[in-house]
């Protein structure tokens, strides 16, 4: 795929998408946590985990997507609480 990069590099920190779970090393989440924080963040889709729950102010989300439920109401109204914080008019999405 020629279109997963920002520009014509096929350097990591420049993917269009990402994928954030417990596993990865603290370098890897450090870099995509600064990156999603950005207002023009390259990356444009995050696939993640509960391992993104708490702490993370990323306030340029505008969307949020659970492809299942989260284990109780508190935890879904702060995943979702991520959109929005900038007035900018956002959605969450549950499956």
């Amino acid at each position: 795929m020629d279109n997963e990069f920002v520009g014509k590099t096929k350097d990591p920190a420049a993917r269009l998408f990402a994928q954030f779970h417990a596993p990865q090393t603290k370098r890897m989440k450090k870099s995509i946590i600064s990156e999603i924080k950005k207002k023009n963040a390259r990356i444009r889709v995050l696939f993640a985990t509960s391992a993104l729950r708490l702490g993370v102010n990323a306030p340029h989300v505008e969307h949020i997507i659970h492809v299942t439920p989260p284990s109780n109401i508190e935890s879904y109204v702060q995943e979702t609480g991520r959109a929005e914080r900038t007035g900018i008019p956002s959605r969450a999405t549950l499956y």
